[in-house]
């Protein structure tokens, strides 16, 4: 299992992960890609990330038809094709999501993932 170097609480994993990003006040929907995610967040790449601040839901489709995974987050830093979420790690719902989502992930697979995308 590769990770991330980090300053985090919790380590990262090395993802590469489809993902739709929708913003909770306006409603604007934006495709994106996980990069890395541990417990308490995640990274994402995607054309127009949302700003510092803003409450967006992260959403990560299942491969058999199953409804997405999804995720409460609040943008802790923006850049040019890149944000960092942080999830609500006391709600249940996040909990739930993070279980469903560890159920999914194959650690080896992600890394190659990752690979072949760069």
């Amino acid at each position: 299992m590769t990770q991330t170097p980090h300053f985090r609480v919790h380590g990262r994993l090395t993802t590469c992960l489809k993902a739709k990003v929708t913003h909770i006040e306006t409603g604007w929907q934006r495709d994106g890609t996980v990069v890395d995610m541990g417990l308490g967040g995640a990274r994402i790449t995607l054309a127009d990330p949302a700003a510092l601040g803003d409450i967006v839901t992260l959403s990560i489709p299942t491969e058999r038809g199953e409804d997405p995974i999804v995720f409460r987050t609040l943008v802790t830093w923006s850049a040019a094709g890149e944000m960092g979420v942080t999830f609500d790690v006391k709600s249940v719902a996040t909990a739930r999501a993070l279980v469903r989502l560890a159920g999914r992930l194959d650690p080896d697979e992600a890394l190659a993932r990752a690979r072949a995308a760069h």
